[in-house]
């Protein structure tokens, strides 16, 4: 089969024949303009950051991530235990429910989701690409935490000086920047 794209249609031919896409259509396929859009930037209250379009990836849509204000302390991810499906690298919306609906104390995501439902504590994921696209919104000293588990006694964190990117013990002051997702 060979397809021939001509600005107004798009002929399809088999040997040299018509093909029966065409016939069936009525003649050639009418091709309509294509002009690509941007994703409509989200509406930020006082105090937001936005960071970054994330793409999909599996279930999840792709969104617009925004970071909120930073905790005015540093906060511990929580006690030295394994919860369930709390070691998702790229949802922290479902890492910070995992956490919350573990019965134990979360201190850092309990934070952020105080701040209304819409609120997590970003997945580890989420402080790479704020470190790829906004370093500049996150202090430069210490290390952010993310709901991201890394056991049963550590937590992924990002560093914004260097980009430095590893775990640290659950029982370790942090800093906390809450995340929300605008979806497109």
């Amino acid at each position: 089969m060979q397809i021939t794209i001509h600005t107004k249609a798009v002929h399809l031919h088999d040997n040299g024949q018509p093909n029966i896409l065409a016939t069936l259509f009525g003649g050639p396929l009418a091709m309509k303009e294509f002009k690509p859009t941007e994703p409509k930037l989200p509406t930020l209250a006082e105090g937001e950051t936005y960071c970054c379009l994330m793409p999909a990836r599996g279930d999840l849509r792709a969104y617009h991530l925004i970071f909120g204000p930073e905790s005015a302390e540093q906060l511990t991810y929580g006690p030295e235990d394994a919860i369930d499906n709390a070691i998702d690298h790229y949802d922290g919306a479902a890492n910070t429910a995992a956490l919350l609906a573990s019965g134990k104390p979360h201190p850092a995501a309990a934070y952020c989701r105080d701040l209304g439902d819409q609120w997590y504590l970003p997945a580890h994921a989420e402080l790479m690409a704020a470190y790829v696209h906004s370093p500049d919104s996150f202090k430069k000293d210490g290390w952010y935490l993310s709901s991201t588990q890394h056991g049963r006694y550590t937590a992924w964190c990002q560093a914004f000086e260097y980009g430095g990117s590893g775990s640290s013990s659950k029982c370790n002051l942090r800093r906390v920047r809450p995340a929300r997702r605008s979806f497109i």
